[in-house]
């Protein structure tokens, strides 16, 4: 029983933590501008550009890059665990087919 208690809550945390990563990981880029937009504060301005002088990403445009793509994945895996997104789609299939079987 413990086993289970402990499985049945380290589910329930999955989509908190994804959320929660998720939305860090999205404001990455949203704090580099605004480092950006204040001169760099603690950075030097030339190193939190977006893209190099011959117009290719920068390391740092890269990582903002990336790290937006993977925190909106979190972001929407988080949300579709938090509503038990499966299982709504799945039960409106099965739903779907008993009326088919039921009118056929």
């Amino acid at each position: 029983q413990v086993g289970s208690t402990t499985v049945r809550s380290s589910k329930s945390w999955a989509p908190l933590i994804l959320i929660v990563l998720g939305s860090l990981l999205v404001l990455v880029d949203t704090s580099r501008h605004v480092l950006l937009d204040h001169g760099g504060v603690i950075f030097d301005r030339r190193s939190l550009l977006m893209y190099t002088p011959t117009h290719d990403l920068s390391p740092v445009g890269r990582l903002c890059q990336l790290a937006t793509i993977i925190g909106l994945v979190f972001l929407l895996v988080g949300l579709a665990l938090f509503f038990d997104l499966y299982m709504m789609i799945r039960s409106c299939f099965q739903e779907r087919q008993q009326l088919a079987q039921h009118a056929g």
